[in-house]
Formats: C-alpha cells, sequence, structure tokens
C-alpha cells in the first residue's frame, strides 16, 4: 500500500528537485472509515445503557423520597393518606374533592407553596372543588326535604386548579422521555387546561372495589393493618402513562372507575374479569368504564371486540403506544419496574415473578394459587412469601 507518490527531476547547475504528494488512497479511507462506524456501533449501547442505569437509579431515589414522605405523613396523621379522596355527599363536595395521595403528600416533598396555592384556590372556589379539573359547574343544589336536587344555585365554574398543571420531578420517572406537563382537553367538555402528569401509582389492592391494598379510595390504612409485613407488601409501583394522556393526572384522581385507578392508583385486576383462578370478597367482575376502550375488553363486556387471547393483566411488559396497558404496573425500564415497599425499602421486581405463585388463605374460596405479585398487593392476605429478590 503506498501512501504518497514522489517525482525527481534536474535542473541545471547540478540540482535535484524532489517533489512529495501526501494523501491516502480510497481503500485506505473506506477502512478508517469501517473503523470509526464499528467504533460508534460499540459504544452507543454502551452510552444508552448507561443513560438507562442512571434514569433508573434516579427512579429508585424517586420512589424513596416517596416513601420517606408517606412515613412522614403517617407519623403525623398517625395513617397513610387516601388513595383518592371522595367525599360522602356529591351534592356538598368538600374542598379536597378527587385530591389523590400525590397531591396530600406536598407538603411532606418540600412543596408547601405548591399545596398552599391549591388549597387556597380549592377554598376561595368552592363551585369548582368538586372537580379540581374544572368544568363542574356549578354543583351546590337546594336539597328539598326528599333530598332531591331541584338544581344548581352556586356560583358559574371557576376553572381547573392550577396546581394540577406542575410537572412534580419526584413524580416522573427520567425514563419517560415524554413531556408530561401538557393542555389537554377534559372529558370534553372543557378547553384545553393545564394537567401534570405521573409514572407512579399506589397500590389500592388486588382488584376493583377489593380495598385490601394500601392506597385506595378514601383509604386510612395505618401500619398496624399492614398484618403481612411491610417489607412484603408494595405500597407504590411503576405506570407510564398512556400516549394519549388519558389517564395518569397527579392531582386529581377519578380514573377508569371512578377511585383514581390508572391515574395514581392501580389495582392488580382492572381491565376485564377476574382471573377464574381466584376471587377475592368484595372484588367487582367489571367496571363501568371498560366500555371507553372496546378494544381492550374481551367480547361480551360492556361491548368489547378483544377476541383474545386476552394479555392486559396483571404484571407485565407495556407498551406506551397501546392504551389497553393503562390497565396494569409496569415500567419503561427493560425487564421490571422499581417498587417501593410499606417498610420504605426500594426493589426491583422483575416480570418473572408473575410466573411465580402462591397460596393465599385470605381469597374467596380460601387457599387458592395466585401470583407472587398479586400476593405483595394484598395487605392481610398471609400469604407465605420468601425472599422477593429470589422470584
Amino acid at each position: 500500500m503506498q501512501a504518497s507518490k514522489s517525482r525527481e527531476w534536474g535542473i541545471p547547475g547540478g540540482i535535484t528537485v524532489r517533489t512529495r504528494r501526501l494523501g491516502f488512497t480510497l481503500i485506505e479511507l473506506l477502512v478508517v472509515i469501517a473503523i470509526i462506524a464499528i467504533l460508534i456501533g460499540l459504544l452507543v449501547p454502551a452510552v444508552q445503557k448507561v443513560r438507562e442505569a442512571a434514569a433508573r437509579t434516579e427512579c429508585s431515589n424517586n420512589l424513596k423520597q416517596q416513601g420517606l414522605a408517606l412515613h412522614n405523613y403517617h407519623d403525623t396523621h398517625k395513617r397513610f393518606p387516601e388513595g383518592a379522596h371522595q367525599p360522602p355527599n356529591s351534592y356538598f363536595p368538600d374542598y379536597y374533592s378527587f385530591w389523590t395521595w400525590m397531591a396530600k403528600l406536598l407538603p411532606f416533598i418540600e412543596q408547601d407553596n405548591l399545596y398552599r396555592s391549591a388549597e387556597a384556590f380549592a377554598k376561595s372556589a368552592p363551585d369548582s372543588s368538586w372537580s379540581p379539573w374544572g368544568g363542574g359547574g356549578a354543583i351546590y343544589y337546594n336539597i328539598g326535604p326528599n333530598q332531591t336536587p331541584p338544581g344548581p344555585v352556586g356560583p358559574p365554574d371557576a376553572g381547573p386548579n392550577p396546581a394540577q398543571g406542575v410537572d412534580v420531578k419526584v413524580y416522573h420517572c427520567p425514563s419517560d422521555w415524554r413531556n408530561l406537563s401538557v393542555k389537554i382537553v377534559v372529558f370534553g367538555f372543557q378547553g384545553p387546561v393545564d394537567m401534570g402528569f405521573s409514572t407512579y401509582v399506589g397500590n389500592a389492592g388486588s382488584g376493583p372495589g377489593s380495598h385490601d391494598g394500601i392506597l385506595f379510595n378514601n383509604s386510612r390504612v395505618k401500619i398496624a393493618h399492614i398484618i403481612d409485613g411491610t417489607s412484603s407488601t408494595l405500597l407504590v409501583g411503576e405506570h407510564p402513562p398512556t400516549l394519549d394522556l388519558f389517564y395518569g393526572w397527579w392531582f386529581d384522581g377519578y380514573g377508569f372507575d371512578g377511585e383514581s385507578g390508572g391515574e395514581t392508583t392501580l389495582t392488580g385486576i382492572s381491565w376485564s374479569v377476574p382471573s377464574p383462578a381466584v376471587t377475592y370478597p368484595g372484588v367487582q367482575p367489571t367496571s363501568a368504564w371498560y366500555g371507553a376502550f372496546p378494544e381492550c375488553t374481551p367480547v361480551g363486556v360492556f361491548g368489547g371486540t378483544n377476541v383474545g387471547p386476552y394479555t392486559y393483566e396483571g404484571f407485565q411488559q407495556g407498551d406506551v403506544f397501546n392504551r389497553c396497558h393503562a390497565g396494569h404496573f409496569w415500567s419503561l425500564h427493560t425487564g421490571g419496574m422499581n417498587a417501593l415497599f410499606c417498610d420504605g425499602s426500594v426493589r426491583f421486581l422483575a416480570y418473572e415473578m408473575s410466573l411465580s405463585t402462591t397460596i393465599s388463605p385470605g381469597s374467596t374460596p380460601p387457599n387458592q394459587v395466585i401470583s407472587i405479585f398479586q400476593a405483595v398487593l394484598t395487605k392481610a392476605g398471609a400469604e407465605l412469601l420468601a425472599d422477593l429478590e429470589s422470584y
């Protein structure tokens, strides 16, 4: 291989002149380009792995901060916050209607100013306290002797609570590349409003209406209620919002079940009828919101069009581009999700744990076989679990 060429010639006086032209041949240039391409091909995956490892670590730290805040809340109020708050009488909502556990936790994650501004707005605009997202209109009524509301008498709607549009970083896993504070149209009855989203959800229990988890609708769970042990009971897991951002609001929770399902809480069974192998006391077989997503719902259930195999239940890898995955725990990490347990520890749970089973004395009928992941959702199911790291 010749890297350069030279030429010599003589001039009068006996002087010889030598010239040299420096450069690369085409083959040399192609070899260099190929080597650079190989190095880039080796470097890019390594950089991506490092970034994901850093994001996973930051995500874990977010959950640790949430765990510390939840325990500080428990120390202050002698219980964990409600998964989502609903007033007992919808005709007389209070200032905190549909506020989630994340909203109530703001003073404990150094967001006191945001909490105070949200509370001040709710108290200054009682007409929209029923729906912090706005659009609720005047919802106060003159109640007659027969408790029948004859009509609204309140002032016009004051709009959404401004706190809900803030992107609180501790509620946002860095593995989610999207901007999670955007303008959306809420339920079609109000123009675009600012809405913030979260990639975390609290454990509401084994299934819709079961209320056997920690953070469910109007929950008032104490550590003493966690009979199964705080180290083996899930408190908060991961759940990225779907691409259409239909669910996942962090401040106000209504969800697909009216109990913040898919917003800031989630159950082990959310979208379809419970598994035929096991049922739990109080678990409702279906949800009235299934009909909103017929492609996610089995045929014969609220107009569902999914002919199967039905794959949108349980702890498994999801897809942000498929809104049917809004009904189960999953994350944007590879192989599983970060999980906060009731003792404050954070562990990475692999999807494979759903393939392992145990006996549940608390099921109906008792002693049914359930998955290990389903077992960590109940606070008093009396399941016997080995070290969760082994699953």
